[in-house]
């Protein structure tokens, strides 16, 4: 009867209206579980209502599901800051909680990878321009600030070793490499132990490169041995 029809369609606009809901509630999910999963968890007094619990709790359990994996993927994750690490976790996890700390580390590392490639160029750009001191301190920065993220040579500590008189032999733990006045180049760490100078007539001095590696300069005055010294070798 048209009464009948017409209570049905009441009753229809309602039910349509609470499928809506569950529908809107899921795609929220997608792009935020948190607030999806409370979306979803406010419809379960009217899902009982319309029948309708078992599907809106397994839509729930779906979302319960998918935040646990996020959780454990972001704690398997640890403390990586690698991008393409932080973009494949934003890729399946993109309505999580954690998707929100990967966007903010993955920000924070291109920044400091900007950062990073600013200060090397500086660092070059010194080189370039003969500028010892600079140069010097350009890469201690480099060192402190990124340690272990430099291919081997990619950044040297610059000692200009001088020497009076002049033209003095300097040798890295035994080995000749080049006369004074010059530039010796050094890794960050590790490296040769000893320089050492030596000139005919002169006492030799030596320093140990972890010391050295402080400065930009190593001045030595060459004391002049006396003949008999010289001829008595000592």
């Amino acid at each position: 009867s048209a009464v009948a029809k017409r209570g049905l369609g009441r009753l229809s606009e309602p039910a349509e209206a609470f499928a809506r809901a569950v529908a809107e509630a899921v795609r929220l999910a997608e792009t935020d579980l948190v607030k999806g999963g409370s979306r979803l968890a406010a419809l379960m007094a009217e899902a009982v209502a319309w029948d309708r619990s078992d599907e809106v709790e397994r839509q729930r359990a779906a979302v319960a599901a998918r935040s646990a994996a996020a959780t454990a993927a972001w704690t398997a994750l640890g403390e990586r800051s690698d991008d393409a690490a932080l973009q494949a976790f934003i890729a399946a996890h993109p309505g999580a909680p954690e998707a929100d700390l990967a966007r903010a580390r993955q920000a924070q590392a291109r920044t400091a990878a900007r950062t990073r490639e600013v200060a090397l160029a500086s660092y070059r750009r010194q080189l370039q321009a003969k500028d010892w001191e600079g140069a010097h301190a350009a890469a201690t920065a480099l060192g402190r600030n990124y340690s272990g993220q430099f291919k081997p040579g990619e950044v040297t500590l610059a000692l200009v070793i001088e020497s009076q008189p002049a033209g003095a032999t300097v040798s890295a733990d035994g080995v000749t490499v080049g006369t004074t006045p010059m530039v010796y180049t050094c890794p960050l760490e590790g490296g040769a132990e000893r320089l050492s100078v030596a000139l005919a007539g002169h006492a030799p001095s030596t320093g140990r490169l972890a010391d050295l590696r402080a400065g930009w300069r190593w001045e030595i005055a060459l004391e002049r041995q006396s003949r008999w010294s010289v001829a008595l070798g000592k």
